[in-house]
C-alpha cells in the first residue's frame, strides 16, 4: 500500500496560546525534529502526497525553519499543497509576507477564539497581524494562501471570525474534539449526523509523525499511547505497511475499538 495523500509531521512541539479546548498543556514536551529528519520526511513523502501539514501540537509560526521547510517540500514536488494552522498571534510578519511571495504556503487555517478560549493571546495585536496578511496577499495580486477562519461549533463569541466573511477566503465550522477523553466535553457539544461507528478513515487516508520521529495513529494521540514506528531509522513506507499498523486496522474493521484505549473515548468518529 501506498503513503497517504496527507502527511502532517511536528517540527517541534512550542506554543503560547494556552488554549481550552487543546491538550497541550498536558502534554509531555518532545525533542524539535532535526533537519535530517524534517528533509527525509519530505523526500519519502512528498513526492505521492496530495498535502503536507508541518504542524501537530505546536504554532507552526513558532518554528524559524518554515520558510525553507515549504520551499523544500514544493522543491521536492510542486503539486503538493502545504497547510499550516495558526491563531497568527506569532506572526513574524516580515517573514510571513517572505513566504507569501515565495507562493509555497496554499493554505493557512485561522484558530482566532479570542481571550476566553485562548489564555495567552494578545486578541488586538492578532487581529492587526491578519488584516495586514490579507492586505498584502492582495495588493500583491496573488490568490494564496487560501485564508479559512475555523470556529468550534457551539463556543460563544463567532461574531469575532463572523468579522471575517467576505475578506477571508471563508467561515469553516469544526467539530469540538475531547482528544479521546483528554478534554472535558462542553455540555453543548453539537453531535455528528454519524450514530454507527465505521473503522477510522484516518488509518487508511493519513499519516502522523512527530517531531521524536514517532509514527502515530492519528493527530488526537497527542501523547503517542500508540507509537507505530520511528521516521529516523526505518523508511516511513515500511511503518505505514507493518504488520502493527494493519493490526489496528484489522481491529478497526472487526469493530473492536473499545480495546483501543485511544480509540475507545473518541468522538471525531460522529463527524466522518
Amino acid at each position: 500500500m501506498l503513503l497517504p495523500n496527507f502527511i502532517q509531521f511536528e517540527t517541534n512541539t512550542i506554543c503560547n496560546q494556552h488554549c481550552v479546548f487543546c491538550p497541550h498543556d498536558q502534554m509531555k514536551q518532545r525533542e524539535q525534529a532535526s533537519n535530517e529528519l524534517i528533509s527525509k520526511i519530505i523526500r519519502e513523502c512528498a513526492p505521492t502526497a496530495t498535502n503536507m501539514c508541518p504542524f501537530l501540537m505546536q504554532d507552526p509560526l513558532l518554528e524559524p525553519r518554515l520558510r525553507e521547510i515549504l520551499m523544500e517540500i514544493k522543491r521536492t514536488n510542486w503539486r503538493t499543497e502545504t497547510t499550516i494552522y495558526t491563531s497568527m498571534h506569532n506572526a513574524n510578519m516580515i517573514e510571513l509576507k517572505k513566504i507569501v511571495d515565495d507562493g509555497t504556503l496554499d493554505y493557512m487555517m485561522i484558530s482566532l477564539y479570542g481571550h476566553k478560549y485562548q489564555p495567552g493571546l494578545k486578541e488586538d495585536s492578532t487581529k492587526k497581524k491578519l488584516n495586514e496578511l490579507i492586505r498584502y496577499r492582495n495588493s500583491t495580486c496573488r490568490r494564496k494562501p487560501i485564508i479559512t477562519m475555523q470556529w468550534i461549533s457551539g463556543l460563544e463569541g463567532k461574531e469575532l471570525v463572523d468579522a471575517y466573511n467576505g475578506i477571508a477566503n471563508g467561515i469553516q465550522i469544526v467539530p469540538y474534539d475531547t482528544f479521546h477523553g483528554a478534554i472535558t466535553t462542553q455540555r453543548n457539544r453539537q453531535r455528528g449526523p454519524n450514530t454507527s461507528r465505521a473503522p477510522c478513515a484516518r488509518l487508511w487516508n493519513s499519516l502522523n509523525i512527530h517531531s521524536n520521529g514517532n509514527v502515530v495513529p492519528c493527530c488526537i494521540d497527542f501523547n503517542e499511547e500508540i507509537v507505530l514506528g520511528n521516521a529516523k531509522n526505518t523508511p516511513l513506507i515500511e511503518i505505514w505497511n507493518s504488520d502493527k499498523f494493519n493490526e489496528l486496522r484489522e481491529m478497526h474493521m472487526q469493530k473492536r475499538f473499545d480495546e483501543i484505549p485511544l480509540c475507545k473515548n473518541c468522538i471525531v468518529w460522529e463527524w466522518l
